[in-house]
């Protein structure tokens, strides 16, 4: 199972801080299951595992200042159709933006 909407954060910092919980995510039912030290991510009842990094968006030439959602909204969506069609022949399954 490859879900391709975001996990919710409160169920990642659950798994990494030890609070139960279970979440809803773009229709995923997303849970912790398991005890301290066994822990797993559960998404729709099958196992999860990130496959994950940190993501931004940097033009080649640009630098940390640079702005993606300043952009027009075209821009943006043929942006993020190239991105992440990268991502997902990495692998990736899940990710954390940052400006």
């Amino acid at each position: 199972m490859r879900p391709r909407s975001p996990i919710a954060l409160s169920a990642l910092a659950a798994l990494l801080w030890g609070a139960p919980s279970s979440s809803r995510a773009a229709g995923l039912e997303v849970q912790v299951d398991g005890g301290p030290g066994a822990r797993r991510l559960l998404v729709n009842g099958e196992p999860y595992f990130i496959r994950g990094m940190n993501w931004g968006y940097s033009p080649i030439g640009e630098n940390y200042g640079y702005n993606l959602w300043a952009q027009s909204d075209a821009f943006i969506e043929n942006a993020l159709r190239n991105e992440m069609k990268l991502l997902q022949a990495a692998g990736v399954n899940t990710i954390r933006q940052f400006p």
